[in-house]
């Protein structure tokens, strides 16, 4: 995240990833980096850039399409371990599979 006196008082977030385009297009035009099932058809897919820094893009996967696709800054536990913030939860990185 770019740290600048409006994304630290308050301002909209200044996001890093750049697609070139919209979030549901790339989603849809490329593979994602992991995937977390919640359940036999549905689960959370996960897009790590390079030269993204502290940002990644996830949505929600539904059988065979993506929605919700938004970029999340990643955060870490206490611990160290690196996660992100979707519909309320906690996602943590080594909990979902390389895809």
């Amino acid at each position: 995240m770019k740290r600048t006196f409006v994304t630290m008082c308050g301002g909209r977030r200044a996001y890093e990833i750049e697609t070139g385009g919209a979030l549901h297009e790339y989603v849809k035009d490329n593979r994602p980096t992991g995937v977390n099932s919640l359940g036999a058809w549905f689960g959370i897919a996960v897009w790590l850039l390079d030269g993204a820094g502290d940002e990644c893009i996830a949505a929600w996967a539904q059988g065979d399409g993506y929605s919700g696709a938004h970029r999340h800054a990643i955060h870490y536990s206490t611990a160290g371990r690196p996660f992100i913030k979707k519909g309320g939860r906690r996602f943590y990185f080594d909990e979902f599979l390389r895809a």
